[in-house]
């Protein structure tokens, strides 16, 4: 009898294996596509970057000024909105909106940049949204390209074509 209880346990103990298996799969199958879809909405997810200042104050290039911190890239939607601010372009740079002055005076001033890049998702969505307390200096040479609208405080200016081009001499 004892024989006979020790194998149904072994049964038992089969099936737990076998449902244990399962079990392991399915989970295994979960942590690849979630890490699947991570991967993907890193790639695609945009980020809002907000100026902080907490690097060197002043640098668009400076990952510490950023929050989260990091410069923003071409996937990034951009607000530039602190008090007495002064934000400064120094180099190339990206993204894919930029809001400035919201509610406090914000300046973005671009100082002899190479070449910068604001590409909403489409040509009819704004590009850089100007605020009447925000302000847009671009200084020295360089090319700004705004695929999208430029919209000044409540103003705003439609573009025909796909880009709009700042030349600065």
């Amino acid at each position: 009898m004892e024989l006979g209880c020790l194998s149904g346990h072994k049964r038992a103990r089969a099936g737990d294996t076998i449902m244990n298996k399962l079990w392991v799969t399915i989970g295994f199958l979960w942590v690849v596509i979630y890490g699947v879809w991570i991967a993907d909405c890193g790639l695609v997810c945009a980020e809002e970057k907000t100026w902080s200042g907490a690097g060197d104050g002043v640098s668009w290039s400076d990952d510490d000024n950023w929050f989260p911190a990091s410069v923003p890239n071409s996937e990034n939607e951009v607000l530039i909105d602190a008090k007495d601010l002064s934000v400064k372009c120094e180099s190339t740079f990206k993204a894919k909106s930029i809001d400035i002055g919201t509610r406090e005076n914000s300046t973005l001033t671009s100082e002899n940049f190479v070449f910068g890049v604001v590409a909403p998702d489409s040509s009819s969505n704004v590009a850089i949204s100007n605020h009447s307390k925000g302000k847009v200096v671009l200084r020295g040479a360089g090319v700004l390209t705004l695929q999208g609208q430029y919209q000044d405080s409540e103003e705003s200016v439609s573009i025909d074509e796909p880009s709009f081009l700042f030349w600065i001499k």
